[in-house]
């Protein structure tokens, strides 16, 4: 026969300390429900392994977790397509920084070489395994700058701007190619 009266389905519960307490409040606050509906929501399914409010049913968290997993994967699959698009245009800025130009004055004079700072950087970070500077063969360069044997006009570039490094005291030629200077 069900209790007919609220003094009747009325249980005290002691806790062990005000703080839990103000933590059951909180976390009756934060399911928008009264105190009173967090405790039975929480002890019945403690004790019937069924959720009221608090759980769902497991096939519809197995749906959830299936639809979840559904747009991992495409998302994963995105990053692969994003990472591999972002590969190759890194790849393709690197050709076109790559590229060494002669370009010519305005007045159509001779023409002025711009020295990339990236290849005095090649110098730079050109070592050895003990950390000292080591030389740089042409055929290093060639494929650093991305050059074929057929490339004329970006071997002369480079040709040129290794001149000039070597001119202005930047580098110097050794046997094995070209060092930085000091």
């Amino acid at each position: 026969m069900p209790p007919k009266s609220i003094a009747q389905r009325r249980i005290e519960i002691y806790l062990p300390s005000v703080g839990t307490r103000e933590e059951w409040v909180a976390a009756a606050e934060k399911r928008g429900v009264s105190l009173s509906e967090f405790v039975f929501d929480v002890v019945h399914t403690a004790l019937t392994g069924q959720g009221g409010d608090l759980r769902l049913a497991t096939s519809e968290l197995r749906k959830q977790v299936d639809a979840l997993t559904g747009q991992v994967a495409d998302q994963q699959r995105r990053i692969e397509e994003l990472e591999a698009q972002k590969a190759r245009l890194e790849n393709d800025i690197e050709g076109y920084r790559a590229e060494l130009f002669l370009t010519r004055t305005p007045g159509g004079g001779d023409p002025v070489v711009k020295v990339d700072r990236r290849l005095l950087q090649v110098f730079i970070d050109a070592k050895d395994r003990d950390g000292a500077p080591r030389p740089v063969t042409e055929e290093e360069l060639r494929k650093r700058f991305r050059l074929t044997p057929k490339d004329i006009a970006g071997n002369k570039a480079l040709n040129i701007q290794v001149g000039i490094l070597e001119t202005f005291g930047l580098i110097k030629r050794t046997k094995w190619g070209w060092a930085l200077d000091g």
